[in-house]
């Protein structure tokens, strides 16, 4: 029923209603449909959706939550409806609004066709799958609205949502995130059926370089339409279709296939009969838990096999840096975390400028676009070119309980930034399939991401500060070490008596700034060859004896810029444990060799026999020769095993690599026809890549 056409007695008395009729061959379930500020539609429903009250107190401000019309803060009504099902009903009106679905939170249903009085009046499809690339859990809900009750049984001619049996089909109405994988195998259709769609091996539950076949999956689906089944699609998310299968009007169509564990797939059947019908399945996720990349439950923010985390739904930056993965030999709280990791680096993006900080109203809004998730390296990126609207104002109580968040102004500044995590020594089919961490962290030396971007000035302006472009700023620790480009290696014991404390600079190219040391470990941040980045530290607490904020960013004090201006760079960040370490910069002079941040190759031995190298800092690059690379490299020990980058490896489905020396053949990634992976260089090995 509209919200706004409801009592608190009536939407109570649906509830009964509700229940009266439910019996073992029938079930209805209350829900309501509400707008909300930005004039969004949504459906909510099940036994926890509540009649709103007018206002609710947060901090030391009252808000209004409902007018009579609309819901001015969906988040606190989704959290007094206790995280109920519900689903946006037209995505369309999200972007007329100015917001974007990537800042979108506590949802976990999506409608992929949405009808009313037998038309079409909002196709999803395609936000469906972007939705899928942005790595969320969800399931496909019909939605067809209806006026009377007679009206209802017409419904079926319109779009439904199939579920496998009727227990099922309640679990489904009332759950929120553990749709995923239940009984129900909800798919919504037009008309086809989806009588079978599954896979075996869809979560890589054993070591790849240890168990034989671990990375084969075999899917297949039946269909079916008495007008005859036209096409079969598989799309992955919305990277593309991955297969594709001709019905030729055969009224059943049923198909095996294969795919491999190269990187996660979001795989979602669309199946057309002759009449141009559609029906689209529940997607099947294949991933590897122990080394992924995706969201928690909630659909809220990033916390994961991988070790990264932030919320992308309040426009928060990417993970500068990894947690400290053995922090959970120490802590009770398990792995399910972002806390006892260490003091992470922490984002910083106001850009100072003689006029004042930039944005000059809002924050930084980011579009995160996830360009692999594998069980090796992960690869996101973000967007940078507007401004969005404030978690806490006087009009917005906070991330999680307001509305969407909208675009309010351009940036005077286009940036783009892409981050690749590389997968630690840590192994968590140890770790987490056995219970035994000690022996799963047995050889985890820490974290690394390697950092991309350009910025790109729309205007132009005067720089100000000792670093007017900050990106993060680092805390904690009494010593700090810098390779300072201008006055050479510093190690700097902060001491309680300091009264004051305030150093700056220049990092030399290739260098390093680090404050330490902290209980669990610490974070290092290693600047590229060709990167001019600028320190500061601003505060000394001298009443905790640590460092308060470390600034690390690019620009020159007084550096005036002219529009169309671009500053590109290149960054890498370390994790480090204080495991069996002291006190000192002796290992980051040593991963600053390994990973030829001086822009060299002496780093580590290698000799390539087929293709040629490109760059050796950081990744391993590798220009194919006719789709494949031959090499020998190593013996180096590394902190994390060695990234490898392998352009001209045609995109057609996945790449491989054969290990010679532990005689494993695998199957890896291919992003934009560069092959990504990560191989041990600890013992000399010779890899072919094709």
């Amino acid at each position: 029923d509209p919200l706004e056409k409801l009592t608190k007695k009536e939407l109570a008395d649906l509830k009964k209603d509700c229940e009266a009729v439910s019996g073992k061959d029938f079930y209805a379930c209350p829900g309501v449909e509400f707008t909300d500020v930005l004039s969004n539609r949504w459906a909510v429903w099940g036994w926890n959706v509540i009649f709103p009250p007018e206002t609710f107190e947060h901090g030391k401000r009252t808000y209004t939550l409902w007018d009579g019309k609309r819901i001015l803060h969906t988040g606190h009504y989704a959290d007094l409806c206790n995280h109920a099902a519900g689903a946006l009903l037209d995505y369309r009106t999200l972007a007329k609004a100015g917001a974007h679905p990537e800042n979108m939170w506590w949802f976990y249903r999506f409608c992929p066709f949405v009808y009313e009085g037998g038309n079409l009046i909002a196709d999803n499809f395609g936000q469906y799958l972007s939705s899928l690339r942005d790595l969320r859990w969800l399931a496909v809900a019909s939605f067809t609205r209806k006026r009377k009750p007679s009206e209802v049984a017409a419904a079926k001619d319109d779009c439904v949502t199939v579920l496998s049996n009727l227990e099922s089909a309640k679990a489904w109405f009332t759950t929120r995130c553990g749709v995923y994988n239940s009984p129900a195998k909800p798919y919504v259709t037009q008309g086809p059926e989806i009588r079978y769609w599954d896979a075996i091996n869809k979560q890589m539950e054993h070591p790849w370089d240890k168990t034989r076949g671990a990375q084969r999956v075999r899917l297949k689906f039946q269909v079916a339409s008495e007008a005859g089944i036209r096409e079969v699609k598989v799309h992955d998310a919305d990277y593309g279709i991955v297969r594709r299968f001709a019905g030729s009007g055969a009224k059943t169509l049923e198909r095996e296939f294969e795919l491999v564990h190269d990187k996660q797939h979001y795989l979602v059947l669309e199946v057309t009969d002759e009449n141009g019908r559609k029906a689209i399945s529940e997607y099947l996720f294949v991933f590897c838990y122990k080394s992924g990349l995706y969201r928690c439950g909630d659909n809220l923010n990033l916390l994961c096999a991988a070790r990264v985390a932030w919320h992308p739904d309040r426009n928060q930056m990417l993970s500068m840096s990894k947690l400290i993965e053995d922090a959970l030999l120490n802590i009770p709280a398990g792995f399910d975390t972002a806390g006892g990791g260490g003091l992470a680096p922490i984002t910083d993006d106001l850009l100072r400028t003689t006029e004042g900080q930039l944005p000059r109203e809002g924050i930084v809004g980011r579009i995160l676009d996830v360009k692999q998730g594998s069980y090796d390296l992960q690869i996101c990126a973000m967007t940078m070119d507007h401004a969005s609207e404030r978690h806490e104002t006087a009009e917005r109580p906070g991330p999680a309980l307001a509305s969407i968040p909208r675009n309010i102004a351009p940036l005077p500044y286009e940036r783009t930034h892409t981050a690749y995590t590389l997968r630690s020594r840590a192994d968590y089919f140890i770790a987490w399939n056995l219970r035994r961490v000690h022996e799963g962290m047995k050889d985890y030396r820490g974290g690394i991401v390697w950092h991309e971007g350009r910025i790109r000035f729309k205007e132009d302006m005067t720089l100000n500060g000792p670093v007017p472009v900050p990106f993060l700023f680092l805390c904690g620790g009494d010593h700090m070490f810098v390779t300072d480009a201008d006055r050479g290696t510093l190690g700097i014991a902060l001491l309680p008596e300091d009264k004051e404390f305030s150093i700056h600079g220049r990092v030399a190219p290739g260098g390093y700034v680090a404050n330490m040391p902290n209980p669990i470990g610490y974070t290092a941040f290693f600047s590229s060859s060709d990167s001019e980045f600028f320190y500061q530290l601003q505060d000394w607490n001298k009443e905790r004896a640590s460092i308060d904020r470390l600034y690390i960013g690019l620009g020159r004090d007084g550096q005036k810029i002219k529009a169309g201006t671009e500053m590109s760079y290149r960054f890498m960040m370390a994790s480090l444990n204080m495991r069996d370490r002291m006190v000192g910069n002796l290992e980051l002079e040593d991963i600053r060799r390994t990973y030829n941040l001086d822009g060299g190759t002496n780093g580590y031995p290698f000799n390539i026999s087929v293709g040629k190298l490109e760059d050796a800092e950081f990744f391993f690059t590798v220009k194919a020769k006719d789709n494949e690379a031959v090499f020998d490299i190593g013996p180096r020990r590394m902190i994390c095993d060695l990234a490898f980058r392998i352009k001209g490896i045609e995109d057609n489905g996945c790449a491989a690599v054969y290990n010679h020396s532990a005689k494993y053949f695998r199957f890896v990634a291919d992003a934009d026809n560069t092959a990504y992976f990560q191989e041990s260089i600890e013992k000399p090995v010779k890899i072919w890549a094709g």
